[in-house]
């Protein structure tokens, strides 16, 4: 088995701070909110919270991560902060106002982009059809 391709991100300090602020929302407020940990490809609350240790810690140190570990990290970025279903939404406890939150993340979504994480961490499409797929079924009689 060959060990993934890592990744490096160039985040800025405040992308960066943005980033651990939420992860770290988990252990606050939305640490009381359900939070379907499955899609991020685990099974236990033990495995999440060793996820969000490491992911913190790389991101902290400016270190590489997989495909699927900044996939990992976009998802719970973006749902923590913006989900009050899932995340801490509208408890969102750290210094960033929506102002200034929503612009870092439009950032830091545009510097993962170039990346294929969607399909690291969702290999099958999530189970849905691709749009070629979609294209194709379309053009048949």
């Amino acid at each position: 088995m060959t060990e993934p391709q890592l990744i490096t991100i160039d985040l800025t300090d405040d992308e960066r701070d943005f980033m651990l602020g939420v992860l770290s929302e988990f252990g606050g407020p939305a640490g009381y909110t359900p939070f379907p940990i499955k899609i991020l490809g685990i099974s236990t609350a033990d495995e999440f919270d060793e996820l969000l240790i490491r992911l913190r810690k790389a991101i902290w140190h400016s270190e590489p991560l997989s495909a699927l570990d900044w996939a990992r990290a976009q998802l719970l970025t973006e749902t923590c902060w913006a989900s009050d279903l899932i995340g801490s939404g509208l408890d969102f406890g750290t210094s960033y106002r929506d102002e200034q939150a929503a612009p870092l993340l439009r950032s830091i979504q545009r510097k993962l982009r170039r990346y294929p994480l969607a399909s690291a961490l969702f290999p099958d499409n999530g189970g849905r059809r691709t749009y070629a797929e979609t294209q194709e079924s379309a053009r048949k009689p």
